[in-house]
């Protein structure tokens, strides 16, 4: 490798250009670093044409080396505070309303004026943002506040820290109205796709119950099947819905269930008059009540009139034992229901028909 002097190279400014990409020994420090395209020495700062020094820029030490850089200084401090503002409005929302019944009125109302006054802080931030951008850049245009959100807020993130308050609102009220939907308003999850003819899964204790269950073996052949049989059938002749009149045991509160269609009363053709029902009780599958045809909305009773006639649904022997006499399906329909509770002998009280969920094969 060859050297040579300042001296030597830049005796005239004509020579400045022999420097470039070579390297050469500095006059004034004696070092051997290359000088690049740079007129002077990158150590000392000597300047040949000059004949003096001239002051070199602070190089920050802390880079020499490859050091890595730690998260916290490479994440800005602004960054840091948007997604600290974020978790602030989560936890505080959900202290504040994990106290209020999940059904109650003050939710709902919160969550509305919520929603409404982060939509507000979104538009605002949006529209200074799209101001910024406008003045930035004069292609923008009116109907691009709504057409092109992507190019505006591009803008306006290049000029960050610059205006870094835009940014905040926006984030912090986004999660605000996410905030609003799911955790104060505690949205249902399953209401998303009531509208989309997704049917819910119903229990998976009640599916793997439903496995177990022999495909026809007849009737009750022990004389304590038989007994409980009779005693049923005397209870039946009483009327179909006796389980109306039986003493209450537990206090009316609403709930849902899980239960089985085990058959169904005909009535002319493919009518029918109501359902019955089978539910678990202490994981075992036992008759828990009947619903009339009079009580069901007229799309539930058509698509249950439909399915209950399928082909390979229909059996000889109900799968659960009952006195009522009826016509008898696979276990293979079940529905959610809603009860005020449960009668001294296990059968569901005021039972009100939700929905038919998924059938299990």
């Amino acid at each position: 490798m060859s050297t040579s002097t300042p001296a030597q190279l830049h005796g005239s400014d004509s020579s400045q250009a022999s420097v470039r990409g070579m390297t050469v020994q500095c006059d004034d420090c004696g070092g051997l670093t290359p000088w690049g395209e740079s007129p002077f020495c990158p150590e000392c700062g000597y300047y040949p044409s000059l004949k003096k020094r001239i002051e070199l820029p602070e190089v920050n030490k802390d880079w020499e080396g490859g050091e890595p850089v730690s998260l916290m200084s490479a994440i800005p401090m602004w960054a840091w505070v948007m997604v600290g503002g974020m978790g602030a409005i989560v936890v505080i929302c959900a202290v504040l309303s994990a106290p209020l019944p999940a059904e109650s009125a003050v939710r709902g109302e919160w969550a509305i004026i919520q929603a409404a006054l982060c939509t507000i802080g979104v538009f605002t931030a949006h529209l200074t943002a799209f101001i910024v951008a406008c003045q930035r850049d004069d292609r923008f245009g009116p109907f691009d506040l709504f057409m092109k959100p992507f190019g505006i807020w591009k803008i306006v993130l290049m000029k960050l820290p610059k205006g870094v308050w835009r940014v905040w609102l926006g984030t912090w009220s986004l999660t605000g109205i996410v905030v609003a939907v799911l955790v104060v308003g505690g949205m249902n999850s399953d209401d998303l796709f009531a509208d989309w003819g997704i049917e819910k899964k119903p229990t998976p204790l009640i599916g793997k119950v439903i496995e177990q269950i022999p495909e026809d073996e007849g009737e009750a052949e022990s004389l304590d099947e038989a007994l409980g049989m009779v005693g049923e059938q005397a209870a039946a002749a009483e009327g179909e819905n006796d389980e109306k009149e039986e003493e209450k045991v537990d206090a009316p509160v609403t709930f849902s269930v899980d239960c089985v269609i085990i058959g169904y009363t005909a009535f002319d053709g493919q009518d029918f008059s109501g359902i019955f029902l089978a539910g678990l009780i202490d994981n075992k599958l036992q008759y828990v009540g009947r619903i009339s045809s009079n009580e069901l909305m007229e799309e539930d009773y058509n698509r249950l009139k439909v399915e209950m006639h399928q082909p390979g649904m229909a059996r000889q022997h109900p799968v659960v034992r009952m006195g009522h006499v009826g016509q008898w399906l696979q276990p293979k329909l079940v529905c959610r229901v809603e009860s005020t509770g449960w009668t001294k002998t296990n059968r569901l009280m005021d039972i009100k028909f939700l929905e038919l969920l998924q059938k299990v094969n």
